[in-house]
């Protein structure tokens, strides 16, 4: 027993403790410049540190990628201006030792001749990097996550502190916008809609204890209350559009931590040193569970879980850039319940699994200098298991509940933005799901002495979605969102069709 407490006060300072070695006290901000509305690369921006002195500066190149070196550490913002767009601030950059910051700006076209430049060092929340979203639309930074009180850097525990959001009072991450149930939230990742992407979640349901995503794979990303821009369907309540960062594409760059949530390996870095191809790759491993393993814990009911995620970037000059995705986690528990009197003697025994995987290919190509087409093909899968039994009679537990409920769905999505001029945008797409789903449910009756099923359904269904929207830049502070979304699901004979203005 005293060496088990022993290992398990190494263990704990190992968990609390920091870096205490002197390490260099600048480092590199890099990343792309594009245009906003045609992902075309712009060349020649100028971009410079906010506040530094003397200058830091640079030029963005022909493919436009731009490097800030020696920059240093603690919060900094970046400033870009470029001869007939609008003057672009990207705001409290964290830069810590040990790890590069890449970033993917967009910048709009100006619609009106300068007059006056006004620097602001500030981003507004509600400023987000989607065109056609006007309203009800807030950005979530990850560095505000991970500072957010109670958040565990789990972006969906800060969404619950933006007006009209409020989060469940189990612990679990469930999102509630405006009353509304928290299962119709949408979850979507690198622009495709997927399942619920927590552990110890249950199908059909949304929200969790822990979310499978870990923030350190996490780029900035984008939440939606409501009147959604016209590519957005399949959704009553909310809409949670993560993204995941791009990997370092020049330097190879590895991580080790241990925290309250589990044990974590990072890597990142360049596929190949003549390309700008690069891979992220993030795999974590429960502590509970770990510490379980070396049996330096003792009570029932470990939460035990692990998750992997990856994002993979190859940009061609021909080809357009084409990028492979995935997101995996697993998790289970089981707890038993004795009788007081007599700890060994198990009355109830009951046990939860998860599991949630996607996989996805995207790729993004520019027709010309006004147009480009965004593409990407998804496999999702989500399972949830529960298994329960109880005393009712004699000495054997009896089985009381059994629920496996396994759901695989295929997407394809493609999206057409055209760029008349500054002012007018025009984008078009389509979505097609195809959904093949197993639900068995079934629960021990002691009236009728057996066990009944509540739900037994298998079969396929498809769903498909189609919008076209316009956005008018009246002036740069005043827009102008029209569109039509319609879907029709195998399930019945209907079509709908939604006008939207925003």
């Amino acid at each position: 027993m005293k060496l088990r407490k022993n290992y398990l006060v190494i263990f704990l300072f190992l968990l609390l403790s920091g870096t205490v070695t002197a390490q260099n006290r600048t480092q590199t901000v890099k990343g792309r410049i594009l245009d906003a509305d045609t992902r075309v690369p712009l060349f020649f921006v100028n971009v410079y540190v906010l506040n530094s002195d003397p200058i830091i500066g640079t030029m963005s190149d022909d493919q436009g990628y731009f490097k800030l070196e020696n920059v240093p550490l603690g919060r900094v913002s970046i400033q870009l201006s470029f001869l007939g767009y609008e003057e672009k601030t990207v705001s409290n950059l964290v830069l810590i030792s040990g790890k590069e910051t890449e970033l993917e700006i967009e910048m709009s076209e100006s619609i009106t001749a300068l007059n006056e430049i006004v620097i602001s060092s500030r981003q507004h929340k509600s400023e987000i990097s989607n065109e056609m979203a006007q309203i009800s639309a807030k950005s979530v930074l990850v560095e505000e996550s991970n500072r957010y009180a109670g958040s565990f850097g789990d972006p969906a525990r800060l969404v619950s502190s933006f007006a009209g959001v409020s989060s469940a009072a189990d612990g679990n991450n469930d999102i509630i916008v405006r009353g509304n149930n928290s299962r119709f939230i949408q979850w979507r990742l690198e622009g495709t809609e997927i399942p619920n992407p927590n552990h110890f979640a249950q199908e059909g349901m949304t929200g969790g204890p822990i979310s499978a995503l870990n923030s350190k794979m996490l780029a900035n990303s984008e939440f939606y209350t409501g009147a959604f821009a016209p590519q957005y369907g399949n959704a009553l309540a909310g809409i949670f559009d993560m993204r995941l960062r791009t990997g370092n594409s020049e330097k190879r760059e590895h991580s080790i931590s241990v925290g309250a949530l589990g044990l974590e390996l990072s890597t990142e870095g360049p596929l190949s040193e003549n390309s700008r191809a690069s891979y992220l790759f993030n795999y974590r491993y429960s502590t509970l569970a770990l510490l379980d393993e070396l049996n330096l814990v003792d009570f029932g009911g470990v939460p035990k879980y692990q998750d992997v995620s990856f994002k993979v970037v190859i940009p061609t000059r021909q080809f357009g850039t084409i990028s492979l995705f995935g997101l995996g986690g697993n998790s289970n528990i089981n707890t038993d319940f004795a009788e007081e009197e007599f700890p060994d003697k198990i009355l109830e025994s009951y046990g939860q699994e998860s599991r949630v995987g996607v996989l996805g290919l995207k790729h993004s190509i520019n027709i010309n200098e006004d147009a480009y087409l965004h593409s990407g093909l998804s496999f999702a899968n989500n399972r949830s298991k529960q298994t329960g039994s109880r005393l009712y009679s004699g000495e054997e537990l009896q089985e009381a509940l059994n629920s496996n409920l396994n759901n695989n769905v295929w997407r394809f999505n493609s999206t057409l933005n055209y760029k008349l001029n500054a002012q007018h945008l025009l984008q078009g797409g389509l979505i097609l799901s195809h959904y093949n789903f197993d639900f068995n449910n079934r629960y021990f009756d002691p009236l009728q002495d057996r066990m009944i099923d509540n739900q037994k359904q298998a079969g396929q269904a498809w769903l498909g979605q189609m919008f076209v929207s316009w956005k008018w830049r009246i002036t740069e502070n005043l827009s102008l969102v029209n569109g039509i979304h319609s879907q029709k699901t195998s399930q019945n004979a209907e079509i709908t069709i939604e006008p939207r203005t925003l």
